[in-house]
């Protein structure tokens, strides 16, 4: 009897639990007005690869103060169109792998600079027996560590004839942020301490961020899709970098240790040639550029200057080629005087998008012959 009442205390006390959960869920869904709860839905953690990736034929609005979109995302995870994994007889396949940016999640997927350039593409050699499909292969918050995990363990499935990497002065914040090193105070770095990890000089994979498996499934599937975890999650976050001044000493460390993070990313380097050189690829680095190069930076990045240096350095050592789009995307606003960076946000307008696909279009032109 006294067995039965103690099952029947502790069945209240779940049940008393769940309702409570339930009620703050519905009230943070109703009521908190961030967008990053919505988006986080949009996520998942890959068991194959440990990585995160895009759910696919995810369905999502993304509405914010300047713009409004909404799309699916394909069969295999990606914001494009469906295509086979296997390619076509005369196709040439080239793959856009980068960030938010190349992700385009703001503006419709038939403005976007990838979609546009295929059009071109195919406008420009519709003569020749040859169809181009431009794809991407893009995720929101990637870095160059990341850009070369998707290469490697996504992109080279689709057997590309070209690779296009886009890299921001971004990147070596989130490539910091994803490597295993003592002050990184994420979340996730104190629950996995990173995705990677730089051992006697060589740069080691790991699973993912999260050490163990199941754990990293579990904690990330909860944060990613109920509203009241990732609420207290983000509160949480932010009240531990604020009390250690991470975001700080982040993007201070950037801009003080610039010889060290070369070192870091010369062996993310490093990995994409030999990635390339076991698949014989062909990839051709590109710049993102955004508004700093004619309004005051705000953002604290390292410098569009200072990010390129590194990156035409490390370029150059590994063979590979590096194509600047500071001049044109200057010349361009130069002559139309508009903004292309969207109002309330730092990705590009379907202006910027355009300005993508002419500059690489132009570009593409003097590397592609048939």
């Amino acid at each position: 009897m006294i067995f039965k009442n103690k099952l029947k205390y502790i069945f209240l006390i779940l049940f008393g639990f769940f309702i409570a959960f339930f009620i703050i869920e519905i009230f943070v869904r109703i009521f908190d007005k961030n967008p990053d709860i919505i988006l986080k839905s949009i996520y998942k953690l890959d068991s194959k690869t440990g990585l995160i990736v895009y759910k696919p034929k995810k369905e999502f609005e993304y509405n914010t103060t300047c713009f409004s979109n909404k799309f699916k995302f394909n069969s295999l995870g990606w914001r494009d169109q469906e295509f086979d994994l296997e390619k076509g007889k005369n196709v040439y396949r080239i793959l856009a792998v980068g960030d938010s940016f190349v992700a385009s999640l703001e503006i419709p997927l038939e403005k976007t600079f990838h979609y546009l350039l295929e059009q071109k593409l195919n406008e420009h050699f519709k003569n020749k027996n040859i169809k181009f499909e431009v794809l991407s292969i893009s995720k929101g918050g990637n870095g160059m560590y990341y850009n070369y995990r998707y290469l490697k363990d996504y992109g080279i499935k689709y057997n590309p004839d070209l690779i296009l990497m886009f890299t921001f002065r971004n990147d070596f914040l989130d490539d910091m942020r994803e490597m295993d090193r003592s002050n990184n105070y994420s979340i996730e770095s104190i629950l996995g301490r990173g995705s990677f990890k730089i051992t006697d000089g060589k740069l080691i994979d790991k699973y993912s961020r999260y050490n163990n498996a199941l754990f990293g499934q579990l904690f990330f599937g909860i944060r990613s899709n109920l509203a009241f975890p990732h609420f207290f999650y983000r509160k949480f976050s932010s009240l531990v970098y604020k009390i250690r001044g991470a975001e700080n000493i982040d993007i201070n460390y950037l801009k003080n240790n610039l010889k060290e993070i070369e070192e870091i990313e010369d062996k993310v380097f490093e990995k994409i040639k030999l990635v390339a050189l076991e698949n014989n690829l062909n990839i051709i680095f590109f710049n993102i550029i955004d508004n700093s190069i004619y309004k005051e930076d705000n953002t604290g990045l390292v410098s569009i200057e200072n990010h390129k240096e590194i990156i035409k350095k490390l370029v150059n050592k590994y063979n590979f080629k590096f194509i600047d789009l500071k001049d044109y995307f200057l010349k361009r606003y130069q002559i139309d005087r508009k903004d292309f960076i969207l109002s309330c946000d730092y990705h590009w307008n379907e202006l910027g998008h355009s300005y993508m696909a002419d500059a690489i279009f132009e570009n593409l032109l003097k590397e592609i012959n048939f």
